[in-house]
């Protein structure tokens, strides 16, 4: 590509580039996402979800565990998900096998699948 050439598309280039507009919220002055639900939850695992208007909620449950008199560790992870009304708490838990070992269990819960209401909680 001769000099000449090269300039043009460099010039066309930035022509395009100066009508490209990326707008990026600004962190300052967005607004806060506040949660109309509030959970309590625990490791045994359980858990009560309250919320002052409709909204889907996660409780995210990782557990690492292995068998009774074996030492393989194994890992699951899933979501238990509720659609909470206004006055109507959402009481519930988990059991898992007696033959399982928990070596480590942690809970949380979320409001919309990504507004967290609880801390999240391991043991």
């Amino acid at each position: 590509m001769n000099p000449s050439n090269r300039t043009k598309w460099t010039v066309a280039a930035a022509a395009a580039l100066a009508c490209l507009t990326i707008t990026v919220p600004d962190a300052a002055t967005a607004a806060p996402v506040t949660a109309d639900c509030t959970a309590t939850v625990t490791t045994r695992p359980e858990w009560t979800v309250t919320c002052s208007a409709a909204h889907p909620v996660t409780i995210r449950l990782q557990h690492w565990w292995h068998w009774l008199g074996q030492t393989e560790s194994h890992y699951s992870a899933w979501d238990a998900n509720h659609l909470v009304q206004p006055g109507v708490p959402w009481r519930d838990g988990v059991l898992f096998f007696p033959e399982q070992v928990t070596e480590r269990l942690c809970v949380a819960a979320f409001q919309d699948r990504t507004v967290p209401i609880s801390p999240q909680l391991c043991r």
